[in-house]
């Protein structure tokens, strides 16, 4: 039977972590995911794998809240840091405001994305925190009752 070392979960983290002098942030060079978030294996059975920012958060700044829509903003914009001083929890909603998703722009820019104006006649939102455009749903649907 063969007994392999497990190497702490803080060692790994800063093994995989290099400063960015000029801004302050900790980039993550391990691996990412699809989205460009770190991902760091804690090594142990039960504990798996779990996203770098998150471990970081928790690690240095205290637990996360257990409420259902909690989300960690980069403070920063870049997906790969995990200096948790560039990280706040806001709401998923606001998380998804705050963000560069087509959705986030089109809300900055005040149309949608096939131009049409944003107004609280002309959109809704939903319980995700996205804005949507009402004609825009009406021609989406049209177009699928054509096909």
């Amino acid at each position: 039977m063969r007994v392999y070392a497990v190497q702490d979960p803080l060692d790994r983290f800063w093994s995989k972590v290099e400063p960015e002098p000029n801004s302050g942030c900790w980039l993550w060079v391990g691996g990412c995911n699809r989205e460009g978030y770190g991902r760091i294996n804690l090594g142990r059975r039960g504990l798996g794998v779990m996203l770098a920012h998150r471990f970081s958060f928790e690690r240095f700044r205290g637990p996360l809240p257990v409420w259902p829509a909690a989300a960690l903003d980069h403070l920063c914009r870049i997906r790969s840091c995990v200096n948790p001083a560039h990280l706040e929890i806001v709401t998923q909603s606001e998380n998804w405001k705050r963000g560069q998703s087509w959705n986030a722009r089109a809300r900055l820019e005040g149309r949608c994305l096939r131009g049409h104006p944003y107004t609280e006649a002309s959109t809704f939102e939903r319980g995700n925190g996205f804005i949507y455009c009402r004609q825009c749903v009406r021609e989406d649907r049209a177009a699928r009752k054509e096909q």
